[in-house]
């Protein structure tokens, strides 16, 4: 069974000039425009499956590619740009959703067979990853 996510990118239109201004200032002198921008970026929301045991980051993730919708958007894209992910039973995600300007959370979830999207703890998303890692071996 397969479930839609979204998810609402807050200052979408902010990242998009700064990468428009790069790009340009890139085509005079390459290299440049991060330099003047500073490589300044507001963080995205992401999905990701995750896929194993990372040493580094606690687990092993495979980011989803998510489609971007501006229909419900204000005239300059500082709200209501959202990104739809599509998720599928029989795997584990971990998500990382900006709930306000400030405010972030990060959650795990699994698709029930019903198509439902299921909140799961951290130390659930850990059992999970075990169970599944010793009915594969």
């Amino acid at each position: 069974m397969k479930a839609s996510l979204s998810i609402e990118v807050f200052g979408d239109a902010e990242n998009q000039r700064l990468r428009l201004f790069e790009s340009i200032a890139d085509q005079v002198t390459p290299g440049i425009g991060r330099a003047i921008t500073g490589g300044y970026r507001r963080k995205r929301p992401w999905v990701a499956e995750i896929i194993g045991v990372s040493q580094r980051y606690g687990f092993e993730r495979s980011f989803l590619d998510p489609k971007k919708d501006y229909s419900r958007s204000n005239a300059i894209g500082s709200r209501g740009v959202r990104l739809f992910f599509i998720l599928e039973s029989g795997r584990l995600y971990e998500i990382n959703e900006q709930t306000s300007w400030r405010r972030w959370l990060r959650w795990y979830a699994v698709v029930s067979d019903s198509g439902d999207i299921v909140h799961v703890s951290k130390e659930e998303a850990h059992q999970w990853l075990r169970d599944r890692l010793v009915s594969m071996s």
